[in-house]
Formats: C-alpha cells, structure tokens, sequence
C-alpha cells in the first residue's frame, strides 16, 4: 500500500503507463478508430511518462515497502525506455501500413513491454526483477512473431520463447538458490550479508545462475545464438526496441545488482567471469558484424559486442 500521497508521485511513471495500457485496451475493444487512436496516444503517454521522470530524476526514494527505488539513475533508465518506445511507436505508423499488418495488441504489447521495464530498472528485490523481466519478455516473443504471414516472424518468435525460457529456468533456479541461503529476496538485505554469504558454495552457484540467465537476456557470448536470427525475423521497429529499449533494461538490472551485491571487498569475486563474458562478447560480436551483409544481423552481432562493452 502506499504510505503516503508521496509515493504516488514518485511512482507515477509507473502509474501513467498501467493506466495507458487500460486505456488503450478499451479503446481497442470498442473505438472503430483505434488504428489512428493508439499509435499517438501511447507516443503522447509515453513521452509524459519520460519528461515526467527526468523533472523528478533528483528526488529519490525508496517505496512499496522497499521493493521499489525511484529518482536518481532509475528515472533516467525509465526516460530512456519510454522515448525509445515513443520513437519506435511513431516509425511504427507507417511501417504497419505499409506492410498491412496492423493489429491493436501492437502498442499495447509495447505498452506493456516498457512497464516491465521499468520495474527492472527500479527493483530493490529479486523477485521484482524477475516479474519486471517476464513481463518485458512475454511482450518480446509476441512482438518477435507480429508479422504472422511470415514464416521467419513466426520463427523468431518460437526460437525467442524457447531460448527465453531456457534463460529464465537459470535465473529462478539462480534466485531460489540465493534465497535458500540469505532466507530473503531483498538486495539491500543480500548486500549487507553478502561477506559472510559468499563462504557459501550454493549461495554463489545461485549468484552465478543468476549472471548466466541475465546474459541470455543481454546477448552476451556465449549466450547470444538466439540474436541473429531474431532480430532478422522480427519486424524492423520491433528490432529496434529489442536493441535499444530491451538492452537498456536489461543492464538496468544488471547494475541494480552489481551495485548493491558487488561492490566494496566483493567486487573482485567474479571478475573473471564477468571478464572474459566481456572480452569474447566484444571480440565475437565485433569481427562477426563485419562480415554481415544483412543490415538487421548486423545489427545483432553489434549488439553482442554492445553487451561487452557495457560489461
């Protein structure tokens, strides 16, 4: 519950963009305008939810009894993620025309995508990221597979979910481990004892689940075969929110984490892994790029590489 009128202005954002998915999902289901409706209608959400978290980016807190941050870096990841999405809405327009396969779900499914996103960016708790992570996710493999008429769509699709859940049955196994060893999900509280936890061998091979199944997410090597082949089979504005939106989110994570888990006398405790994923992400990535010919797997290898450099 929220404690007070406070915290309903430092999660607004939040709010904004809950409250945009309800309404386009009326407006879908009884406007014979929705096609010219919902595509300016979310660019005009979303861009008030962004301005909206950059006015507030100094004032930070932390709200939802303590599973949620806002202010400070969250509110500049969720300034990103909704102009990504407001900017691929408004290709989106003519791209969908072109192509004849406009369908409502398309903007609510970003809609949606981007509120998953912005609850990675401001977790303080395991579990919130993980719900923040499925959300997105669930979008992203409807989205990979919009264009049905396509047999690449439908495989991109298909090849996303199953490698998707794949990465997802590391990162419970990861967080059900941790909280078998630390009795709680809260990064603040894992932090805090994280010196005497790491003499624990089960609670760093959840620890070390959990990276792995993030690096799925991120297209790190030797987690990135999924890449290629989705971004080629996803429709171009979708490939772009998968390259840019998607990946912010997914470092987002990465840093609520590295921040609060690794920092201080921990911090050298998986550099090597986190070293050498870095080092082959951005040789891999880099040299295969070059030799692409199509501009959308061009576009995956360099994000591979991307992922590297972000590590």
């Amino acid at each position: 519950m929220l404690n007070n009128i406070q915290e309903f202005y430092n999660i607004l954002p939040l709010i904004i963009i809950g409250g945009l998915i309800l309404i386009s999902l009326i407006i879908e289901m009884y406007s014979e305008s929705s096609e010219k409706i919902l595509p300016w209608l979310s660019i005009i959400g979303f861009l008030f939810a962004g301005i909206y978290s950059l006015v507030e980016v100094g004032r930070t807190s932390i709200v939802l009894q303590n599973m949620l941050a806002t202010g400070g870096v969250v509110n500049i990841f969720w300034l990103i993620f909704n102009i990504a999405a407001a900017i691929i809405c408004l290709l989106s327009i003519n791209y969908i025309k072109k192509y004849g396969a406009y369908f409502g779900e398309y903007y609510i499914i970003i809609q949606t995508s981007v509120l998953g996103m912005m609850l990675m960016a401001g977790a303080k708790d395991l579990i919130v990221i993980f719900l923040g992570l499925e959300v997105m996710s669930i979008s992203f493999y409807v989205l990979a597979g919009f264009n049905r008429n396509r047999s690449s769509a439908n495989e991109a699709s298909l090849k996303y979910f199953l490698l998707g859940a794949f990465a997802t049955g590391f990162l419970v196994y990861g967080i059900a481990l941790i909280y078998g060893k630390a009795t709680t999900t809260s990064i603040d509280a894992i932090s805090l004892n994280f010196t005497a936890l790491s003499g624990n061998v089960l609670f760093l091979a959840g620890v070390l689940l959990f990276l792995i199944g993030f690096s799925f997410k991120i297209a790190a090597f030797p987690f990135h075969m999924w890449v290629p082949d989705v971004y080629q089979g996803s429709p171009t504005t979708v490939a772009g929110l998968f390259s840019t939106a998607g990946k912010a989110a997914g470092f987002s994570a990465l840093i609520v984490t590295f921040a609060a888990l690794f920092g201080g006398p921990n911090s050298q405790l998986f550099t090597p892994y986190l070293s050498a994923i870095a080092v082959f992400s951005m040789l891999f990535g880099s040299i295969v790029a070059i030799m692409r010919t199509n501009i959308k797997r061009m576009l995956a290898y360099s994000s591979i590489a991307h992922a590297g450099y972000m590590l």
